[in-house]
This record gives structure tokens, C-alpha cells and sequence, in this order.
């Protein structure tokens, strides 16, 4: 990291004034610490305050501009792979919004909460869970400490019939760089603030995500109600050609509306991350590039296909659900092995593999347990422990077993709880290019990834997932050993040529970390013109977070 560049004593004195001692952190070791970022660079910041309304951020935005020093803003700073709570600039001011935590409102009837950016998954579901409300959020696979707001202002995605989250964003309220409030498209009395997404006249709310144009500070959040049946469905695809028919198939189902949710596929490599101890490889090759060989070692011993899909139904009768399960067998006839578990059955595995985990393999009962897992399945523990957490999830209830696939190419182990993998320095940076729901597009789009990733000697990391009914995403990590200088570099290499191959390609990613924002400013020049012109008349002094998404 650089050296520290003196914070300015009349300025950190101003800020905490506004926001008290105790919500202001300007010392070297809190600067060294919130400046780490899963990224191959370290910005350092100037000071990480934590504002506890609007009134604040608004005096912290005049201060900021008194003092011609920048600010950039985070719900809750788990971005990670894309940024973290890093600016693109040094000596940034850092808004970081957990204060801002308040649930203001639930609305059972009409299936919304009004919540603050610093609001997260597990806040809510817990809420909603403890207040015996029959709603659901959608989560990502992410943290539970992760901002709803946050996820959504950056157009993230998640599982269930509600995982597009901006879309089910309504009711937003603004400050300005500027200083000043703003509710969008609706009258300060009007009864359907929350319910009709459009408001009254121009949509503006969409210049506020993936911006760098104002702080959401206030949002409704249209919840889903909760069915009487969720099914959860896998599949083990073995080909790449299988999964590019696949793929079409979901195209169909999903404009049919039989499709449900938003149906995620891992390749092998990302299952195995998820899955695997570290103690199965080498260190030293873990650490840097694993083998083929290595690999399919791996892949057979955890039974690991080469893409495998996780998915989901819902429904208030069986007939429904039993239609909707019907046509997915239908449509994915000979193309891989299809598996459905309800709540009954993952309760079983569940307490199965509980009762496993704590028995002795060489007692008499841990050999009966073997003997009884062989007819459940041919899985591994560690895979089929998967099945509850994945379940929990298409319910909206977080998980923290996912994220720890960022430990991977740690020397970090990580931890059972609050894994936090950009304070442990870990090193992954996700890339995000979309492309039409059809194989043609889907074998183009991995052919050209794939062979970087073997010039660059990076292990191939995959997830393909649902946008909408006619786009998908192809969710590429580049797992690398932070503490290696030279796959830093490599992997910062890397990122640049593909973030520059798709876009040159067509397949422009669905959002983006600071490190492919350059690219952004390149291949769509009159749009980002016009983007600098709404900034500049929004934010004439340009404080707030600049260069955010090419602005």
C-alpha cells in the first residue's frame, strides 16, 4: 500500500461535528484496514464515516466540497470482488450507511417494507420471521450482513421469483451531491408511493443505480408472499454442449412463465471451491494454478459433474406445482440428472447429515450411517450438506456457506461466522458479461473466456445465471493468492483483457467493479457523454464518487 497521505485536521474536526466521535474513524490502522478491497489494488481513503440520517450526509457533502475532497458512499461495504467499500481515487471520504438501518415500514397487505440502505438480509428476514409476517425477501448467496439496498442500487440478482432486485425497487428518496432531498415521481401525499413503481412523469429512479449521480437514502422493497409449496430442483449436466440446450430450454420455459426463479449453474471448478477443504490439494498449487489433473482427482472424489444447476418452484397448490415440475422433466428429458426436494425431504438430509457429522466413522452406528447414505446417495457430505443452505436460500433466508469460496486461494482459513473475505485479504475479482439466452451465444461467449483464462494460467470460474426471460449472465472469477505479487498483476491483467474482449464481442456485463469502468467510457461514448452532463448539472462540483461506471 502507499504511504498515508495526511488527513486534514479542520476537516476531519468538521465531520465529527456532524456525525460524533464515536461514527468517524480517521487513524492509520482503521484507514489500512477499511481500505481493503478483492481487488489486485488498495485504494487508500481519507476517513470512513458512518452518517445516521439525511441531514448528515448532507452536511458531509458541503463539507466535502469546502474542502474540494471526494466522497463515495456504500450501504454497507460487502461489495466484494467488485470493489468493496474502495474508491477509484486515494483520500476519499468514505460514507459507509449501517447507521441508516431502520425498517420504517412492513406492509402485509399490499407485500412491501420501506427500509433504509443500511438495512440487511438478515435484518429483514429475521423482522419478518419474528413479527410472523408471511412475506419473503429475495437474498443473494452472499453474506446475511449484506445490503438490501445496496445489492439493489447496483442491480444485483438473486433466486427467487423477486430476484431482480432494482425491479422490485419502488418509492425512492435522494440527496443530491448537491445537498438537496428528492422523492422521485410522486406528490408528497400520494397513497400508492410504494405500489406503482412508475410514479407520475419521467422514471428517473434508474439514473440512480450503478451511478455516481446521488445517495439513495430511503426505498420501498416489494416482498414476495409466501407459498404454501417450494420445491427445490438440481441437476448434474455433464457437457457444455448439454448446457448450452439446457439453456434454451429455460428460454422457452421462462416465456411460457413456467420457469420460476432464477436458476444459477456453477461449473466444476466453482463447485469445487464451495465443496472442497483446502487440505485436498498441494499448497503450493492451490495457491497458484491447479492442474488438470489435479482438478478431475478432485471432481471424482466429490462425484463433482461439469456444470451443475440449482433452481426453484413455488406454488399454494400441488397441482401447481406438480404442473410446473412435470414441464421441467419435459424439457430437460436426456439432458441431465434432475432431482427435486421439498421441505420434508431436505429436513431429512439435514438431520441425516447432522447425525453423521458427529458420529465416528469406525463405530458400529457410523457404519450402519454409511451403509444407508449409500442408498440416499452417491455424493459426497460435503455436497449434499449444500441442499439446506441452497434451500434456505430460494427462501430468502441468507447463507454464509457460499461466500467462503473467496477463502480458496487464502492462506486464510475461513471462518464459521461474519467471514469477512476483503479484511482477510483474499483475492477474487468477478467479471459479469450478459448475452441472449441461446447455446449459440452461450459456446461463443465461453470460448472466448475460457482460453485467457489458459494463456493467463487462471483456473476457469463459471456460474451461469437467469436475468430475465430472454438474458443470462456468465459470472467469471478470477481466483488468485493476494499476497503474490505477480498473480496480482496477472490477474489484473486478465480482468483488463476481458472486460475489453466483451464489450469489443457484444456481451457487456450486467455490473461492474471500479477495475472495468475505463472500458465502460470506451465503447459507448455518446451514452456516457450523457451521463457526464446529467453529473455535471446534479453534481457541478463533482464530489460525489467520480469515474463510478465511467461518469
Amino acid at each position: 500500500m502507499k504511504t498515508i497521505v495526511s488527513s486534514s485536521s479542520e476537516l476531519v474536526d468538521q465531520l465529527t461535528k456532524v456525525v460524533g466521535k464515536k461514527n468517524i474513524e480517521s487513524d492509520q490502522t482503521s484507514v489500512l484496514e477499511h481500505s481493503k478491497n478483492m481487488l489486485p489494488k488498495d485504494n487508500l481513503c481519507k476517513s470512513i464515516v458512518y452518517p445516521g440520517n439525511t441531514d448528515e450526509i448532507k452536511k458531509i457533502f458541503k463539507i466535502a466540497a469546502n474542502h474540494n475532497s471526494k466522497v463515495w458512499c456504500f450501504s454497507g461495504g460487502n461489495n466484494w470482488g467488485y470493489g468493496t467499500k474502495n474508491g477509484s481515487q486515494s483520500n476519499a471520504i468514505i460514507l459507509i450507511l449501517k447507521r441508516m438501518n431502520q425498517i420504517i415500514e412492513v406492509n402485509e397487505k399490499m407485500a412491501y417494507a420501506v427500509i433504509e440502505p443500511g438495512v440487511t438480509q438478515e435484518q429483514l428476514n429475521n423482522y419478518l420471521k419474528e413479527n410472523n409476517i408471511d412475506l419473503w425477501i429475495d437474498c443473494t448467496d452472499s453474506t446475511p450482513r449484506g445490503s438490501l439496498l445496496g445489492n439493489a442500487s447496483d442491480r444485483g440478482i438473486g433466486y427467487t421469483r423477486y430476484g431482480d432486485h432494482f425491479g422490485h425497487l419502488c418509492g425512492m428518496e435522494i440527496v443530491l451531491p448537491t445537498g438537496e432531498e428528492c422523492k422521485l415521481g410522486v406528490s408528497k401525499n400520494s397513497k400508492t408511493t410504494y405500489t406503482h413503481k412508475w410514479g407520475h412523469g419521467a422514471f428517473l429512479d434508474g439514473i440512480f443505480t450503478q451511478s455516481n449521480l446521488g445517495i439513495i437514502t430511503r426505498v420501498g422493497l416489494w416482498l414476495m408472499r409466501k407459498p404454501k409449496y417450494t420445491l427445490l430442483y438440481t441437476m448434474d449436466i455433464s457437457t457444455q454442449e448439454k448446457l448450452g440446450f439446457v439453456l434454451d430450454q429455460n428460454r422457452e420455459l421462462g416465456l411460457k412463465k413456467i420457469l420460476q426463479g432464477h436458476p444459477h449453474t456453477v461449473n466444476n471448478f466453482q463447485m469445487a471451491t464451495v465443496a472442497c477443504r483446502p487440505t485436498d490439494f498441494d499448497t503450493e498449487e492451490r495457491l497458484n494454478f491447479i492442474s488438470k489433473k489435479s482438478m478431475d482427482k478432485i471432481y471424482d472424489k466429490y462425484k463433482i459433474p461439469a456444470w451443475s444447476m440449482v433452481g426453484s418452484i413455488y406454488g399454494d397448490d400441488k397441482y401447481e406445482i406438480e404442473f410446473r415440475k412435470k414441464a421441467l422433466k419435459k424439457a430437460y428429458e436426456g439432458l441431465g440428472s434432475l432431482e427435486f426436494f421439498d421441505a420434508k425431504k431436505v429436513s431429512k438430509i439435514q438431520k441425516f447429515v447432522k447425525t453423521y457429522e458427529n458420529t465416528s466413522r469406525r463405530s458400529f452406528k457410523g457404519k450402519i450411517l454409511k451403509t444407508i447414505k449409500s442408498f440416499i446417495t452417491d455424493k459426497p457430505l460435503e455436497i449434499i450438506s449444500l441442499l439446506p443452505e441452497m434451500f434456505n436460500v430460494v427462501q430468502g433466508i441468507p447463507t454464509e456457506k457460499i461466500i467462503k469460496s473467496a477463502y480458496f486461494k487464502s492462506n486464510t482459513i475461513a471462518p464459521d461466522k461474519n467471514a469477512d473475505p476483503a479484511s482477510d485479504e483474499c483475492g477474487v475479482i468477478w467479471l459479469a458479461p450478459t448475452f441472449p439466452t441461446d447455446a449459440d451465444h452461450f459456446h461463443k461467449l465461453i470460448n472466448l473466456i475460457r482460453p485467457l483464462y489458459v494463456q493467463y494460467n487462471f483456473n476457469f470460474s463459471a456460474c451461469i445465471t437467469r436475468l430475465n426471460d430472454r438474458t443470462s449472465f456468465l459470472l467469471a472469477g478470477i481466483f488468485y493468492n493476494k499476497q503474490d505479487q505477480n498473480q496480482r498483476d496477472k490477474a489484473n491483467h486478465l480482468h483488463e483483457t476481458l472486460t475489453r474482449v466483451i464489450y469489443e464481442q457484444g456481451y457487456p456485463p450486467y455490473r461492474s467493479g471500479m477495475t472495468s469502468w475505463k472500458e465502460l467510457e470506451n465503447f459507448n461514448q455518446p451514452f456516457n457523454n450523457l451521463v457526464k452532463r446529467i453529473k455535471k448539472t446534479l453534481d457541478p462540483n463533482n464530489i460525489y464518487a467520480p469515474t463510478k461506471y465511467g461518469a
